[in-house]
């Protein structure tokens, strides 16, 4: 998940699609080998067609989930920055 704040405003989706509707955040996965500043930069790319650059991410953390209940094939991260 890709929390972008900008002042008092967040970016959000609202999916409409009915699968999966309501507002959710951009977010996703990591590529083999990408970093976690670059796979910000690409899941709200690939979820909203806005373009950040690395210098515009100040702050980055990461923090893995328990996944005991989620199998092996599962991986749960959160990503948190904001804009300069």
């Amino acid at each position: 998940m890709c929390m972008i704040c900008d002042g008092s405003k967040v970016l959000v989706q609202d999916r409409i699609d009915p699968k999966w509707s309501g507002i959710t955040f951009p977010g996703g996965h990591i590529e083999p080998g990408e970093s976690f500043a670059d796979a910000v930069i690409r899941e709200v790319w690939e979820e909203t067609l806005r373009v950040f650059l690395d210098d515009n991410i100040s702050e980055l953390s990461y923090s893995p989930k328990d996944t005991a209940n989620m199998g092996s094939d599962w991986r749960y991260e959160d990503w948190t920055y904001s804009l300069n």
